[in-house]
């Protein structure tokens, strides 16, 4: 039986606990232009995509909550051949959805937090698979981006255009 990698899942269930306090917090909304329905159609957006990313990712992956100590082999199919830390990506997905919706100082500063101990624990994690796997790593992490393939960026890119157009046309 494989020995579960409890961290990512704390900080998630942590992360989790935030977006619901978020509902209790004073609100302190930041000025966003246009129509909030956009705005929270954008995150439903982001969200969605986050869920997704992370469950092809579980998928693929049979040891996607092992600790990277305990990883048998470095998988580099699926999604992973795209980006080194789906997991975590769709995490970030999420919590910028999070603040779509919620567009107020406090969702900024918790979702900003959270990007920032997804990236702090993905580093630590591949610092583990370095000494692990060496230059089968190194390797990989030189093709392949650490979040966000060059694809997912321009269509990222292309749903940020289009709902700016959205925006501008139908204020």
């Amino acid at each position: 039986m494989r020995e579960r990698y409890n961290l990512p899942l704390i900080v998630a269930a942590i992360n989790l606990l935030f977006i619901i306090f978020l509902n209790f917090l004073p609100k302190f909304p930041l000025s966003f232009p246009a129509n909030p329905f956009y705005w929270n159609i954008l995150g439903l957006i982001f969200i969605a995509l986050g869920l997704n990313v992370m469950l092809i990712a579980q998928k693929v992956n049979e040891s996607y909550f092992s600790k990277p100590k305990k990883v048998k082999k470095l998988i580099t199919h699926g999604v992973y051949s795209n980006i080194r830390h789906p997991g975590y990506a769709g995490f970030i997905l999420i919590n910028l959805g999070v603040f779509f919706i919620f567009k107020d100082f406090f969702a900024l500063v918790i979702t900003s937090a959270f990007i920032l101990f997804w990236y702090f624990l993905a580093r630590f994690e591949e610092k583990i698979l370095i000494r692990k796997y060496e230059k089968q790593y190194l390797e990989y992490m030189k093709k392949t981006p650490m979040f966000f393939p060059n694809s997912i960026k321009k269509l990222i890119m292309i749903i940020v255009a289009i709902f700016i157009i959205i925006l501008l046309l139908f204020p």
